[in-house]
């Protein structure tokens, strides 16, 4: 395989790139905890839906081959399976650490 002559300037380019928005991202954090948890500020169905999104995008690289050779739609049932089920957690569970102030960066 052959590598081209733009491929590493590119891929600097895009280190570098990201590496900025990150800086900038992160320059309206008071502390390294503050920067992690979001500021508390993103509501809970928002946090479900980017953990859905997480675990189907992994389960899509790994499962979606052999599911879509059987033809039917299990892995929609899944997708929306996580839906709810980290809909009930986020409401259920995540709300009792939210307001006991618990994080996993609390030493």
């Amino acid at each position: 395989m052959r590598i081209h002559r733009w491929t590493w300037p590119l891929s600097l380019r895009t280190c570098s790139a990201s590496r900025r928005w990150a800086f900038a991202s992160a320059a309206g954090s008071k502390t390294p905890k503050d920067y992690f948890l979001g500021g508390r500020t993103a509501p809970w169905w928002a946090l479900a839906f980017s953990i859905v999104a997480t675990e189907t995008s992994t389960l899509t690289i790994i499962g979606a081959p052999a599911i879509s050779y059987g033809g039917n739609l299990t892995f929609l049932q899944l997708v929306f399976g996580y839906l709810i089920g980290r809909g009930a957690h986020c409401a259920l569970i995540a709300a009792g650490y939210f307001a006991a102030n618990f994080s996993p960066l609390t030493p």
